[in-house]
Order: structure tokens, then C-alpha cells, then sequence
């Protein structure tokens, strides 16, 4: 009787390991294979400044012996956020001050400084306007003539800012009280009064001497 070949079981058991292999490398995990980065979004960053648009903005026109002034208009926020406005600056006078409307308890209207800025809401619109908020420029370097104009620069929380040409108008309303006017009566009429104190002196000066002689 021929001898059996023990090799083909060898053969078989080759090709099924082969098989295996082959199945287990078709199972391999998805984070052994290239995979594309997903695109990533783009983040476009505004100033407040970028976020600020100011309709109509005018002066009412002043002579520089006056020393102040002030500037109206509507500044509209287009953003998200509310945006503060801190202050401005303008080359025809030595500061401007952020001013709004206090009422007393007797009903009359002062205007003061603001000391942390104007907020326009977000989306909205906040309206300087005469016997309201308003900028007030203040130390005049020179005449402001009807008809002209003046480029007031805002300067918002950010540090952000803008250049505004305003229209210089007469205008003859919204004579307001300002603590400002009343600080400077007050000083002028100290001085006034140490004048007369001092010339009232001398006069007796002068009378006891011409007694003397």
C-alpha cells in the first residue's frame, strides 16, 4: 500500500493562517489610516470702533472768547455688545468732555460729566442732542463759524477709534446750566468780592496817610 503525503494538512493550515492575517488587516482601526483635518472656521474680530456709525453729527457755532461748545448727533451700534464710548478729542479745543442731563429736585436740568462714558446699547442707537447727552468741547483755540466743519475723534473702551466730520451750526437753544459755568461764577465772583476787599483797604490806607499829613 502507497505511503500517505503528511504535507498537505501543512499546506492547508498555511493558507488558512494567510486568511486570517489577510481578514485582521482589513479590520484595522480607523485611527491607523489617513484621515483629512476637518476645516477650520474662520473668527472675524471687530473693534468697537469698526461696530460705531454716527448720523447728522454737528457744533453749534461759538465764538473761541465763549470757550466751549458742543457736539450732537445719533451714534448707532451695529453689534452684539454694547459699546461705551470714553472720550474724544478735537484739534479746535484743549479737551472735550463726555456731558449728561441730571435733573434737580426742584425740576431744572444741569449738565455734568460723565465719568465712565456713554453706553449705546447693542443694536440700537444712542441720540446726543441740545438739552440731552451730548460732547462738549471745552477750552476753544479758535472761532467756530457756521457753516464749517470739525473732525472730533471718539474713543471707545477698546481703546478703538474713529474720526467724525461734524457740521458747525448756529444755534441758539438749550441754554443748559453747566456745573462748569457755575464753578467758573463762583471763582470770578471770589475774585470780584477780593478785589473790592483789597481796594476798600487801600482806600483807607490812602485816607489815614492824608489824615497823618
Amino acid at each position: 500500500m502507497p505511503a500517505r503525503s503528511l504535507s498537505t494538512p501543512h499546506y492547508v493550515v498555511t493558507a488558512a493562517l494567510a486568511a486570517t492575517v489577510l481578514t485582521f488587516a482589513g479590520c484595522a482601526s480607523p485611527s491607523s489610516r489617513s484621515v483629512d483635518p476637518a476645516p477650520q472656521a474662520t473668527v472675524t474680530t471687530h473693534t468697537n470702533a469698526q461696530a460705531i456709525t454716527m448720523t447728522d453729527p454737528w457744533v453749534k457755532a461759538a465764538d473761541m472768547d465763549s470757550h466751549m461748545t458742543a457736539g450732537f448727533g445719533t451714534l448707532v451700534n451695529d453689534s452684539d455688545q454694547p459699546v461705551v464710548l470714553t472720550e474724544a478729542s478735537t484739534s479746535v479745543a484743549s479737551n472735550v468732555e463726555l456731558h449728561e442731563t441730571v435733573t434737580a429736585t426742584d425740576g431744572s436740568t444741569t449738565m455734568q460729566e460723565v465719568p465712565h462714558g456713554l453706553t449705546i446699547p447693542a443694536h440700537n442707537s444712542l441720540t446726543l442732542e441740545p438739552g440731552g447727552n451730548h460732547l462738549m468741547p471745552m477750552g476753544l483755540t479758535q472761532d467756530l463759524i457756521a457753516g464749517d466743519t470739525v473732525d472730533i475723534t471718539l474713543v471707545f473702551s477698546d481703546t478703538s477709534t474713529t474720526t467724525i466730520t461734524a457740521e458747525i451750526r448756529d444755534f441758539d437753544g438749550a441754554q443748559e446750566s453747566y456745573e462748569h459755568e457755575e464753578t467758573d461764577m463762583d471763582t470770578m465772583s471770589d475774585h470780584t468780592e477780593d478785589d473790592a476787599t483789597v481796594s476798600d483797604a487801600n482806600s483807607h490806607d490812602d485816607a489815614h496817610h492824608g489824615h497823618d499829613h
